[in-house]
């Protein structure tokens, strides 16, 4: 089975898997504007830090494309001003789609400082557009990149853990979700317990950029809210109760009516103590033996 990529870029179309409809339905869904990729962000089409930060990085390069290729130059190509007064606001307003996300945060700022060098550097708005295009297309390459690498790290460290006679046969790996002490969608946590008690390794593997070492643990993350509705429906293909699943997908409520005070934090924190080991593009960080937290200074 060939690997599914979560953003396609091809014959000048920017594409994400619509993430809502999974396992059932693998769909593309064409972004074709930055307010596309801002909602595919805030309404979880696309899940991950890394895509998401992609995803936001590439509609700006998509969107300035398209304004260069044009027939008639659009107003904010007159001058490097107009032009920056006319991409900091999308660069600030793709930021709002998840304002925890540590990546989305990063590539925004890192697209920032390339506008600010660029004006700096010269005075030719096609120049600086072309930079910036150049830049959001480096920030989603530079992440399949480091995927790679993570692999190779990550299968390195798991076979010298098991050993070459009980990895002859292959290795059972179980993924939950993507990111780091850890947070990430629910239900993480509840895998990490189950896997320490019954003595399963719980790997991370997260790039680098997901990585917040201004943070000193688990309790000083901001845990984003999400509406509460979403606590309260579910999604699923239709079953006939004869066998056969249909193509067609419907959301139900799985609550009763009426429900206050729901509470629906978008990803839970695992507690480094419950974590064997973090992958990143640098390396593998374990835990020494009797201390609760990583050192990660070899691999940040």
């Amino acid at each position: 089975m060939a690997p599914l990529t979560s953003i396609r870029t091809s014959n000048g179309k920017l594409e994400i898997v619509n993430q809502l409809l999974l396992p059932h339905t693998t769909e593309f869904l064409h972004i074709e504007s930055v307010e596309d990729a801002h909602d595919a962000i805030k309404t979880m089409k696309i899940r991950g830090a890394p895509a998401i930060a992609s995803l936001a990085s590439l509609s700006l390069s998509y969107h300035l494309t398209e304004a260069l290729e044009a027939s008639s130059k659009p107003d904010f190509l007159a001058s490097p001003e107009a032009l920056n007064a006319h991409v900091v606001p999308i660069l600030d307003y793709l930021f709002t789609a998840r304002p925890t996300a540590v990546n989305l945060g990063a590539a925004t700022r890192r697209l920032q400082k390339t506008l600010l060098s660029s004006l700096t550097s010269t005075g030719d708005v096609q120049s600086i557009t072309k930079s910036l295009i150049a830049e959001g297309h480096l920030i989603a390459d530079e992440d399949v990149g480091r995927n790679k690498e993570m692999s190779k790290w990550g299968g390195e460290w798991l076979l010298n853990q098991v050993g070459a006679e009980k990895s002859a046969g292959g290795l059972n790996v179980m993924t939950v979700c993507n990111t780091g002490s850890l947070a990430t969608s629910i239900g993480t946590y509840n895998a990490a317990v189950l896997a320490a008690r019954h003595g399963i390794p719980f790997i991370v593997v997260a790039p680098v950029s997901t990585i917040d070492l201004d943070v000193a643990d688990g309790s000083g993350i901001p845990i984003e809210q999400r509406p509460p509705l979403e606590a309260c429906l579910a999604r699923g293909a239709l079953y006939n109760g004869h066998g056969n699943i249909s193509d067609e997908q419907a959301v139900v409520m799985i609550t009763p009516r009426g429900l206050d005070g729901i509470y629906n934090p978008s990803f839970d924190v695992t507690p480094a103590e419950l974590i064997t080991a973090i992958v990143t593009e640098k390396g593998v960080a374990v835990r020494k033996d009797g201390e609760k937290t990583f050192d990660l200074s070899g691999i940040v």
